[in-house]
């Protein structure tokens, strides 16, 4: 995220604003999505591992943290969640390569 700060400083000191065009509008536009969705999803995943090693001292504890329903539909939405956000970085990665390549 720091990362894509420094980007978004970058295009402001090479005058690539909202108003340059589409395309810039459009990069803003995705990056700025992908932003909110690591802000969003980087808590529940912080307070989830935090959770797990805190909970998870022996193998007993392990065997009974999983057992929970409720700890079990958490780590899968955190799952899904996060492959879903990987599964669409590669597809739009690809995307944006086959459009620039044509």
């Amino acid at each position: 995220m720091m990362m894509q700060i420094f980007a978004w400083r970058q295009l402001q000191e090479d005058n690539v604003s909202l108003d340059s065009g589409p395309l810039a509008s459009y990069l803003y536009l995705i990056s700025g999505l992908h932003f909110l969705h690591l802000f969003a999803g980087i808590p529940f995943l912080t307070y989830f591992a935090f959770e797990a090693e805190r909970r998870m001292k022996n193998p007993v504890t392990v065997l009974v943290y999983f057992s929970d329903p409720d700890r079990r539909r958490v780590l899968n939405l955190i799952n899904i969640y996060w492959h879903f956000l990987d599964g669409l970085w590669i597809y739009l990665v690809l995307f944006f390569l086959v459009n620039y390549l044509i």
